[in-house]
């Protein structure tokens, strides 16, 4: 297995209401999970747990079968985290250049990422100069440039309008499928849900425990959100989400 989480449980403080209660599921190589729950039920703490960043109250995680995070782990957040006084592709070589990756293949790396996601008239601009697509993009490039074997992605869409939005889910799709990436999402939007995630983990609310956990076979599949296949899936969603 690529992850393993078992008898997750989160409490803050000591005599603290649990955010996280019992969650376990497991995920293989090159599966894609999408977290769905309500507002504040603790789906970016499964997240910040799941990237090591704070620990557990009870339970384990295990990633390639060990308990510690290992360094081929990548994560996106809601806001991007470019740094202002650094050049589109200068943020985008960061992560390699902190793994210490010679200069010659960080900008080889940078190149073809920046023709890939179509930011090469723009690699010498600053993120102020920048829109939010262009911003994600970014974003996604540089933890894709380290070539992570599991990416952890806290709603990276979300601030995005519609149009960019789909264009960026595909972009994470086609990305996912040529680099066979092993990747979680935590996301409001049970659309988004069911177009990324071959896997759908339905939490409940606070504390949140798993209402579901929904196979979602045909993702990444051409046409797929012109499909009927498509609209059942999010039928289904929403009748766990609503019961």
């Amino acid at each position: 297995m690529m992850i393993e989480v078992d008898g997750l449980t989160k409490k803050f403080g000591k005599d603290g209401e649990a955010v996280l209660e019992n969650i376990s599921f497991s995920l293989n190589a090159g599966d894609s999970l999408a977290v769905i729950g309500p507002s504040g039920c603790g789906k970016t703490t499964l997240l910040a747990i799941m990237a090591g960043l704070i620990p557990a109250t009870a339970g384990t995680v295990h990633i390639q079968g060990n308990r510690s995070r290992p360094g081929k782990t990548s994560i996106i957040l809601q806001d991007y985290g470019l740094f202002p006084w650094k050049t589109l592709a200068e943020n985008m070589a960061l992560g390699m250049k902190i793994q210490n990756m010679p200069a010659d293949v960080r900008a080889a790396k940078t190149k073809a990422l920046l023709s890939e996601l179509n930011l090469a008239p723009f690699a010498h601009f600053y993120p102020v100069q920048l829109s939010g697509g262009q911003k994600q993009r970014v974003a996604i490039a540089r933890a894709i440039a380290t070539e992570p074997d599991i990416l952890l992605m806290d709603e990276p869409f979300s601030s995005l309008d519609a149009i960019t939005r789909e264009h960026l889910q595909t972009v994470m799709k086609d990305m996912w499928r040529k680099n066979r990436l092993t990747f979680a999402i935590v996301t409001h939007s049970v659309e988004e849900a069911v177009f990324l995630g071959r896997f759908i983990l339905v939490l409940s609310n606070r504390p949140a425990r798993i209402r579901a956990m929904m196979d979602n076979p045909h993702v990444g599949m051409e046409n797929f959100r012109l499909s009927d296949t498509y609209f059942n899936k999010i039928k289904a969603v929403r009748k766990v989400l609503e019961s």
